[in-house]
C-alpha cells in the first residue's frame, strides 16, 4: 500500500501480511524524473520505519515485527538523487582505457587521466543487464589507475569527475561491455 498522491512527504510505502514470509530482496524501485529547471546538487532520499500518526512508534515494537512480535531487524538505506550539472565538459579526451584484461572473475584496465591538472576523482560504476545500478568505485584521479571490474554486471561506466559538490564531468564518460 502506499500513499495516495505522489505529493505527500514522507511518501508511504507499507506491506502487511497475517503470518510470517521470508523474503529477501528490493521492496521498492524508485524512479525519477527530473524537470529541466532543478538546481544540480545531491537531493536526500531518507528510508526508516514507519513512525505512527504522533511520530512515537519504535522500530520492531509498534511496527515490523513478525507474527510472535518479534522484531524484523530490518536495515534501512538512504540514498540521493544526483541531479549532475549540465556544463560540457572543457576536455573531452582526457580519459582513456588500457591494458585490458579478462580473467574469470573480473576485467583489469588502466584509467589513464591526461590533463595538466589531474585532480578529482574517477568514478567506475557497474550496471545490470537491464541498466540497473550495481555498485561503483572511487579512485582519486590520477596519470595511471589500475581498475578492476567484477564480473557482476553487464556493462561499466569510467567517468572522471571534478568534485562531488559540482559533479563536474571533466571528460567524456566511457561505457565498457564486461
Amino acid at each position: 500500500t502506499v500513499s495516495e498522491t505522489l505529493g505527500v512527504n514522507p511518501y508511504l510505502i507499507w506491506w502487511a501480511n497475517d503470518s510470517n514470509v521470508s523474503y529477501n530482496g528490493t521492496v521498492a524501485t524508485l524512479t525519477f524524473t527530473v524537470a529541466e529547471n532543478v538546481a544540480p546538487g545531491n537531493y536526500p532520499i531518507t528510508v526508516s520505519h514507519y513512525k505512527g500518526p504522533k511520530g512515537a512508534y519504535v522500530d520492531g515494537n509498534d511496527c515490523n515485527y513478525d507474527e510472535d512480535y518479534t522484531a524484523l531487524g530490518l536495515t534501512y538505506v538512504n540514498g540521493a538523487l544526483i541531479v549532475p550539472s549540465q556544463e560540457t565538459p572543457e576536455v573531452s579526451n582526457a580519459l582513456s582505457i588500457s591494458g585490458m584484461e579478462e580473467t574469470a572473475e573480473a576485467i583489469n584496465f588502466t584509467a589513464n587521466v591526461s590533463s595538466s591538472n589531474v585532480e578529482g576523482y574517477v568514478i567506475v560504476t557497474r550496471h545490470s543487464e537491464t541498466g540497473a545500478y550495481v555498485g561503483c568505485d572511487i579512485y582519486e584521479a590520477a596519470e595511471r589507475i589500475p581498475v578492476c571490474v567484477a564480473k557482476d554486471c553487464k556493462t561499466a561506466k569510467v567517468m572522471w569527475w571534478q568534485n562531488f559538490s559540482s559533479m563536474r564531468l571533466m571528460a567524456d564518460v566511457i561505457e565498457l561491455e564486461i
